[in-house]
């Protein structure tokens, strides 16, 4: 009685089984479901890289609390250089203590441009930018930083 059922109903299920699968691999992330994969190893070499590039795919598409929840299980010195050139309070601190500085060159205000585009805020790189431009107005990096800003 099964099997009649399933054979007058294959044309519909087997299709549909297809599409899931597509459309699963389609919205999941290869490399996502690949770094996942690899937790489940039983060689605990394999399982500390994986978590270890899971965690730096969450921070390189700034997931922050999903890195900050595997962060807990890796070694601090495997993740202290990717933390400060990533984490928005590790970038809002730089910002500060170049703001803080009393004679900014045109590199200071540049990396300001830099770390305010990291953070988000292209209103304050391009403020940034243009005091650049008013230190050192030869510059031909800072007209093209400032180009490639205001077009986007």
């Amino acid at each position: 009685m099964f099997k009649k059922y399933s054979s007058r109903y294959s044309w519909v299920v087997a299709p549909l089984l297809l599409v899931i699968v597509v459309s699963l691999t389609y919205f999941i992330d290869p490399l996502y479901f690949r770094l996942n994969l690899g937790k489940y190893s039983l060689h605990s070499g394999t399982r500390y890289y994986s978590r270890l590039r899971l965690w730096h795919y969450y921070v390189a598409h700034s997931q922050w609390s999903s890195a900050d929840r595997l962060a807990h299980s890796l070694d601090p010195v495997d993740t202290a250089v990717a933390i400060a050139q990533n984490h928005p309070n590790a970038l809002s601190t730089r910002v500060r203590t170049l703001l803080s500085l009393p004679n900014k060159s045109a590199n200071d205000f540049v990396e300001m441009a830099k770390l305010y585009t990291r953070l988000g805020n292209t209103r304050e790189a391009l403020k940034a930018l243009e005091s650049a431009l008013k230190v050192d107005p030869l510059r031909d990096d800072i007209r093209h930083l400032y180009r490639q800003l205001t077009q986007n």
